[in-house]
């Protein structure tokens, strides 16, 4: 939601923040929308939905992030096996350089604060 508004997947735009190589099981389909950027492109916050099943293996996360699932849910299991679910009105906080695995069965939408060093 910007300013009171729900945005639709038309209103989002083609993104690019899964790294294909990261991808062990379903496909690729995601967009969002750029809320706000700092003057040195280091803070951002944005509106990011995958739109189609995806399992993930991520070695290093590029950014420290803080999200709130919108819509949709997922399970992020961490390097020594610690599995958590997280659903609609959660919030995680995925650390740079974070390795570990993403399980979504379907669409997510979430609201993220990321720091890019």
């Amino acid at each position: 939601m910007i300013d009171g508004q729900a945005l639709s997947w038309d209103e989002l735009e083609a993104s690019q923040a899964i790294d294909p190589e990261w991808v062990t099981s379903g496909r690729v389909e995601e967009a969002s929308k750029i809320v706000f950027t700092s003057d040195d492109h280091k803070f951002v916050v944005q509106i990011w939905e995958s739109h189609a099943a995806v399992e993930l293996d991520i070695e290093g996360y590029p950014a420290d992030e803080f999200a709130t699932i919108i819509s949709g849910s997922l399970e992020l299991i961490g390097s020594q096996s610690e599995s958590k679910f997280y659903g609609p009105g959660d919030s995680l906080l995925i650390p740079k350089g974070f390795c570990g695995r993403w399980i979504q069965k379907g669409p997510v939408r979430k609201y993220s604060v990321s720091y890019l060093v």
